[in-house]
């Protein structure tokens, strides 16, 4: 057995090693740890894990994916307003048309027929309606002419046939007077001349105007030729139909004395057969052109 000794100056504790400083160390601090962990959980507190990254510039991706069903953005369904036979269609399943483009031209003849059937009777309803109109209008029998009503052929109530007569009217306000003249004098007259007018019998003068120079001859009972003048006379309320008279023209005075006549007479009558609701005259009234009888 070997036996140590103590040199001088030493004590007798020995040092320890140093790795048992090292051991002891460690274990102190587990130690520690432990109870710091216990005492913390027995408070009910939680640690928390701190967690550390170095900061970094990048680029985000996103990507989205799904799926779906693909439509065109506007679709539209060609149909026909009309039937008819298809005489010509253009175009094929694929082919890319654009606005207006010719798809279909259907045979027209069915449309035609039907729309020249349908003018006629569009034509024959108009016609109607203007007879109609125009045989309302002729439902208000009007005078044509001015002057006295001498005669009335019916009356309140009666029936009327067409062309059935109204009334007769007589403008005697002015008188027709129809004189000749040789006729190499008479060709030196004009319308518009001034005319002299003696009545016979009796001698009245009454002035009055050329209003035609007839343009063909005569051949008077005594062979002269003659041409007629005929002379508008206002009339003094006097003068009758078939009064005579002769006339001078400037100096020119006629061959043979001439017959009067009304200016203006007519005798007026139903376009449409009727009862006759409304007359508006009497014999010896006067009326004046478009009034209703």
């Amino acid at each position: 057995m070997q036996t140590t000794k103590n040199t001088p100056g030493q004590t007798g504790i020995k040092k320890l090693p140093r790795k048992w400083i090292i051991i002891g160390s460690v274990v102190l601090v587990v130690i520690l740890v432990a109870v710091l962990f216990l005492l913390g959980k027995g408070k009910g507190g939680k640690t928390e894990e701190i967690m550390t990254a170095v900061a970094d510039r990048g680029e985000i991706e996103v990507v989205i994916s799904g799926t779906g069903t693909v439509e065109p953005n506007a679709s539209y369904e060609v149909t026909s307003l009309v039937k008819g036979e298809i005489i010509n269609a253009p175009f094929e399943e694929g082919t890319v048309v654009e606005k207006g483009d010719l798809l279909y031209q259907i045979d027209t003849s069915d449309v035609e027929n039907s729309i020249e059937r349908s003018k006629i009777s569009l034509e024959k309803s108009q016609n109607t309606y203007q007879d109609n109109v125009k045989n309302m209008e002729k439902l208000f029998v009007r005078t044509t002419v001015g002057g006295t009503v001498t005669s009335l052929y019916v009356k309140e109530g009666d029936t009327v046939p067409a062309n059935g007569k109204i009334a007769d009217i007589i403008d005697s306000r002015l008188m027709r007077l129809e004189v000749p003249f040789i006729s190499e004098h008479a060709q030196q007259i004009i319308p518009g001349a001034g005319a002299e007018v003696t009545l016979q019998p009796g001698g009245d003068i009454l002035y009055g105007t050329v209003s035609r120079v007839a343009t063909g001859e005569l051949v008077s009972g005594n062979g002269i030729v003659v041409k007629t003048v005929e002379i508008e006379v206002p009339n003094p309320g006097n003068v009758r139909e078939g009064d005579r008279a002769t006339a001078m023209v400037g100096d020119i005075s006629c061959n043979d004395s001439g017959t009067f006549s009304y200016y203006d007479t007519l005798t007026v009558t139903a376009e449409v057969s009727g009862t006759v609701e409304m007359v508006g005259y009497r014999e010896g009234d006067m009326v004046y052109p478009g009034d209703v009888l």
